[in-house]
């Protein structure tokens, strides 16, 4: 077999094919690709044409200087440079499916205010790839929106009942869930509400993140924003989908360039929330640990390339050499070692290699089997809930019960508490400012959450039995005020309340042994080992 020939025609062959491939690569010009955008997009203005013209054509010219090489006048394709960008295996299996760059977030979270809104995509992207983010996200989104409307004076069974009507048109128990879990998602949710004549029926409007910007707080205490006009120079589409004062306000600034690009929309109408209350800039919640979240995902994906390596397969063909005689490269087979190897691989089964050479191969075995160090990614997501200020046993099925994550819940509730205080005023503003009446009105939000539902109910019980508001009963259950004064009616009118002429049954009225009992989630951790 003459291996030296057989070299120079490969070589050849591999000349003839690059010659091939870079005759198909044009290099690329700018002029071609202004006049691409151009009449692809021939509604956006000269400034944004020319800004993605640039940005492709600095691309599209650094990935032909990186594949294409010119030597006299002859277009040659880079193979090698194209088989180190695309071909090998650790950059394709973990930097080229990057979700992001742990270094380009870190650049990002450094200068909040001029990256807003890329932290705010940064978020949604690890909500929407990372699942140990979105469950963080999930668990932070624990509150109940139940809420009690009490008067400041004297009661007007007219008034009252107005306005129970008019807040319950909000529909706020779903509009709100919506709303915190934006907070959490972005920290700032810019809001304005839509009204409906002749109903009490209302709407929460989100206004688009990117071009709003708080601007401070009102007399009520909500916070009220600025928003660009200049948004529906590319979104005129929507602009019917906004309030006739945005689009009044629009209209006058096409017709007047001199008119400010930004406008503050009404402010009776208009509102935001904002979880992060300790800066006046947009900041999400967890983005302390946005690169932490993003070297997660790298983690996993290293993890994954690893099992999947320990399933590889490499089959070794020796050619045998005549060593008796001395002379190198004296092979027992000269011809058919090819024949023999494409037979080999044709053959075999998936995750199976095959390597044909006269050399010993070793193995060598780079796995480590500590337990310890197989659990990279646990480890690592433990560092982040603490870094978080998360308990891990929250994500931990096998961990019962603590009495020390009761303590963490509550720390966490506590913050989230504060957003039903933003709620409040907002619905207080709006209730004041459209109910005139007699009398006046106070929304309280109780501070329930998913956790401690029962507590809080079993609380307001006992105020109740000893001459409390027994709206705050029903409305720690669920059970709106509205609903309960026209349920309690309707039990009347069709006869229900004959059947429930005997009382049911209270803990005072159950033996010893029931009222002593504790739920589990009441026992301590060595409470739930005696029981047992």
């Amino acid at each position: 077999m003459n291996l030296s020939k057989k070299y120079i025609k490969q070589k050849i062959k591999e000349k003839q094919k690059s010659e091939e491939l870079a005759s198909k690569i044009q290099k690329p010009q700018y002029s071609d690709i202004y006049s691409g955008l151009m009449q692809q997009f021939p509604d956006k203005n000269e400034e944004y044409i020319e800004q993605h013209a640039n940005k492709m054509y600095t691309f599209e010219k650094e990935n032909y200087e990186k594949y294409i090489t010119e030597v006299d006048g002859k277009k040659f394709f880079n193979v090698s440079n194209f088989l180190n960008g695309v071909g090998d295996f650790h950059r394709t299996s973990v930097n080229s499916s990057k979700l992001l760059k742990d270094n380009a977030v870190q650049d990002l979270i450094q200068l909040p205010e001029q990256n807003k809104n890329a932290i705010k995509d940064v978020s949604y992207k690890l909500y929407n790839y990372v699942q140990e983010y979105k469950k963080l996200i999930n668990y932070y989104d624990m509150l109940y929106y139940r809420a009690v409307i009490n008067p400041k004076e004297s009661v007007n069974k007219e008034d009252f009942i107005k306005t129970l009507e008019y807040f319950e048109g909000y529909n706020y128990k779903l509009k709100l869930g919506e709303i915190t879990k934006k907070l959490l998602l972005q920290d700032i949710y810019f809001g304005y509400e839509l009204s409906y004549n002749g109903t009490t029926k209302k709407t929460l409007m989100e206004f688009p993140f990117d071009w709003c910007q708080i601007v401070g707080k009102d007399k009520s205490d909500v916070y009220i924003y600025k928003f660009d006009l200049s948004y529906f120079n590319n979104h005129k589409e929507s602009i019917s989908n906004f309030p006739i004062e945005i689009q009044n306000a629009y209209n006058r600034l096409s017709n007047n360039k001199r008119s400010a690009n930004w406008y503050t929309p009404n402010v009776n109408k208009q509102f935001a929330f904002k979880l992060d209350t300790g800066v006046n800039y947009s900041l999400p919640f967890f983005s302390g640990i946005f690169v932490d979240m993003v070297r997660l995902h790298e983690i996993k994906e290293i993890q994954t390339d690893a099992s999947r390596s320990d399933n590889y397969k490499l089959i070794h063909m020796k050619i045998p050499i005549d060593e008796s005689g001395g002379e190198a490269d004296k092979y027992l087979i000269d011809e058919g070692v090819e024949v023999y190897h494409e037979n080999a691989s044709a053959n075999l089964p998936s995750l199976f290699g095959i390597i044909t050479n006269p050399f010993d191969v070793e193995v060598l075995n780079l796995k480590d089997n500590n337990e310890q160090s197989s659990n990279i990614v646990d480890r690592h997501f433990g560092n982040l809930l603490s870094s978080a200020g998360v308990s891990r046993m929250l994500f931990n099925s096998s961990s019962v019960s603590s009495t020390g994550i009761k303590a963490s819940i509550k720390m966490d509730e506590n913050m989230m508490f504060k957003l039903l205080r933003q709620y409040e005023a907002f619905f207080n503003r709006q209730i004041a400012n459209n109910i005139k009446g007699k009398s006046v009105y106070s929304v309280n939000f109780i501070n329930q959450t998913v956790h401690n539902e029962e507590e809080v109910y079993n609380r307001y019980m006992k105020i109740a039995e000893h001459g409390g508001n027994y709206s705050y009963v029903s409305a720690s259950v669920g059970i709106t005020q509205l609903e309960a004064i026209y349920g309690r009616q309707a039990e009347k009118i069709v006869g229900f309340d004959d059947a429930w002429d005997t009382p049911l049954a209270t803990s005072y009225q159950q033996s010893a042994d029931d009222t002593n009992k504790k739920d589990e989630v009441d026992l301590s951790d060595d409470g739930v080992e005696a029981r047992d």
